[in-house]
């Protein structure tokens, strides 16, 4: 029955993310692409992800492994149809059949073999979490590289309010545009060349509008774009908040990057003055170490400021932008513990002596400080926060714990 509901749930989950027709089409480029688009890597990573309760449910409900197969494999050729012939703004590629294939399999292979990988030996637990270790090094690693600014090296072009079709409309009116400094009407930015560098070491993206309510969903009030049309940076409103992004290194490798928001400055005051003039001067910075946005309205300044460290690896794989105001550093933290929890239950699985559980659990603490400490600074990210800290520290001994105890239970086969 378990199975059953794994695999009901699953199909459910499919059909929402696939069949629910879309705004516009992609232009993924074809479908003999395997991975396509500026986001081609997320859609591999959920299409695999997608599919892999599918696979798992059939064979918990009985499926042998080839059934089980060939019914992913037909559920993933009707979508792809349905996507080219039916379901608006939809694009059906031989990626995505790969992807959802490669997912189902991993699943089936999972429901089949899941009390090896989860309860091994000694032996297989202490290459499972060293492997798990190192895993875990590798993804500290993308996320610091990632976070570093990434502008192309081409001619970029200013946008004043600019109407985007995936974006909404700023409602209010722009006084005045600024780029380091510097007044900026909309089209080319005189000194192109300047703008990288200064990413790095400080540009400034500064607005003074006239405020006309919330928007629907994030406006561009000054943006910068590129001559293929990427998005290099962008100022503007969502509802009541100001948000800030740049173009990150995780976008050349076809993920997503995190903006910074700062909740509540922009929403509708009623303390406008007569003429009913609500004005704000708005000012977004990136660096090497941070994205901050900060608003100045009716003599009030606030402000938000987002650390670019390696603990933002997972806004790189969702679904939909996101800017992050100060309060979400708690997502870091869980994000490095639950990467780092399958190494920490493994390794205490391997354990079977008190001396080499003791020598194990210093040489795994010294991995995560030294992780911690000299990945970020290599990589030129924002040092490790102590939210980041404590979620790796605690995640691995909270983990390394429960597979020690699992291992002494009386009784235990694998003792």
């Amino acid at each position: 029955m378990f199975g059953i509901w794994v695999a009901s749930l699953a199909t459910l989950a499919i059909i929402a993310a696939t069949l629910i027709p879309q705004r516009e089409t992609a232009g993924l480029g074809g479908f003999w692409c395997i991975v396509c688009g500026d986001l081609g890597t997320i859609d591999v990573l959920l299409n695999v992800l997608l599919f892999a309760p599918l696979g798992f449910g059939l064979v918990l409900a009985g499926a042998t492994r080839r059934q089980a197969l060939m019914a992913c494999l037909a559920a993933t050729l009707t979508v792809e149809f349905l996507q080219w012939r039916t379901i608006p703004g939809r694009d059906a590629t031989i990626g995505d059949v790969l992807a959802n294939t490669a997912g189902a399999w991993l699943g089936i292979v999972f429901a089949t073999s899941w009390r090896r990988v989860i309860f091994p030996s000694a032996k297989p637990a202490r290459q499972l979490g060293l492997a798990a270790l190192v895993t875990w090094i590798a993804i500290v690693a993308l996320g610091a590289f990632g976070v570093r600014p990434a502008p192309t090296e081409e001619t970029f072009f200013a946008q004043r309010t600019p109407r985007l079709a995936h974006l909404a409309i700023f409602r209010g009116r722009l006084l005045e545009a600024r780029i380091d400094g510097r007044e900026t009407p909309s089209g080319p930015i005189p000194d192109s060349a300047r703008v990288p560098d200064l990413m790095h070491t400080g540009l400034t993206v500064g607005a003074r509008v006239v405020l006309r309510g919330e928007t629907p969903g994030p406006a561009p009030i000054v943006s910068v774009f590129d001559r293929r049309r990427r998005e290099i940076l962008l100022l503007g409103q969502e509802g009541g908040d100001a948000i800030f992004r740049a173009r990150l290194r995780s976008e050349p490798l076809g993920l997503r990057s995190p903006g910074v928001r700062l909740r509540r400055p922009l929403a509708q005051s009623q303390s406008a003055d007569a003429a009913g003039a609500d004005t704000a001067a708005l000012r977004g910075v990136v660096d090497d170490r941070r994205l901050a946005v900060e608003v100045e309205r009716e003599a009030r300044s606030t402000r938000a400021e987002l650390p670019l460290t390696a603990g933002l690896g997972w806004t790189f794989i969702l679904p939909t932008e996101v800017a992050l105001d100060t309060g979400a550093a708690w997502a870091n933290a869980l994000w490095l513990a639950a990467l780092i929890a399958p190494a920490g239950w493994w390794l205490g699985l391997s354990m079977t002596s008190p001396r080499a559980t003791a020598r194990a659990g210093l040489v795994a603490l010294a991995t995560i400080a030294a992780t911690l400490l000299l990945i970020p600074q290599v990589l030129g990210a924002a040092p490790s926060t102590w939210w980041e800290w404590s979620g790796s520290v605690v995640g691995a001994t909270l983990a390394w714990a429960r597979g020690r105890r699992a291992r002494a239970r009386p009784g235990d086969e694998r003792r």
